[in-house]
């Protein structure tokens, strides 16, 4: 079976996203942050498997996403997996924002910063697909020290849905002071008129 590129996993998690909009760009945000955090408590998991395999058995699964077994395939699976949750989930969920309460100028706004972060996480996928084509014994010695590449992928990703979900949180937020601070100006008025 032939490895998907970074760049065909991303541009087809886009194609396949427009046969099935999202009607909420919050929750699918969420999603992902969940998706991705099993992700990387499963790095974790390698990373302590790496430094002490005598202390699991053959086959054992590896928190959620992979066992002793398979880790490497999976490992290496990472950057196409990023670069689908992009162009499927966390791209469309930003720009579906709108449906959650963000105005559309704030909307395009982020989608705009988002899709430079994007762009460059796209980049330092494909950098390490072709770095981890040589070879995962490179990797693993990072995973032995605490440092892994291919975490710090998961890692951006999470960032740029969390940014997202931030910026939801803070317009909404604002608005709903600014709603509570017009009401209270209504009240005030209305006592005034009333004494």
């Amino acid at each position: 079976m032939a490895k998907q590129t970074v760049k065909k996993a991303f541009q087809d998690a886009q194609n396949r996203r427009l046969k099935h909009p999202l009607d909420s760009g919050e929750c699918k945000l969420l999603q992902v942050r969940t998706s991705l955090s099993r992700m990387q408590k499963t790095m974790d998991k390698i990373g302590e498997y790496l430094k002490n395999p005598s202390h699991f058995y053959k086959g054992q699964i590896l928190d959620h996403c992979c066992t002793t077994d398979d880790k490497a395939v999976w490992i290496k699976s990472i950057p196409a997996q990023v670069a689908e949750l992009l162009g499927y989930n966390i791209l469309p969920a930003i720009a579906a924002l709108t449906n959650d309460g963000l105005s559309k100028r704030d909307t395009v706004t982020t989608l705009d910063i988002t899709n430079g972060m994007a762009k460059a996480l796209l980049e330092d996928c494909e950098r390490q697909q072709t770095r981890l084509k040589g070879g995962i014994s490179v990797e693993y010695g990072m995973m032995k020290t605490g440092y892994s590449e291919v975490h710090g992928l998961l890692v951006d990703a999470d960032r740029i849905a969390e940014d997202a979900l931030q910026v939801l949180d803070y317009t909404s937020k604002k608005s709903l002071a600014h709603a509570r601070y017009l009401q209270l100006g209504k009240n005030l008025a209305g006592n005034a008129h009333n004494t």
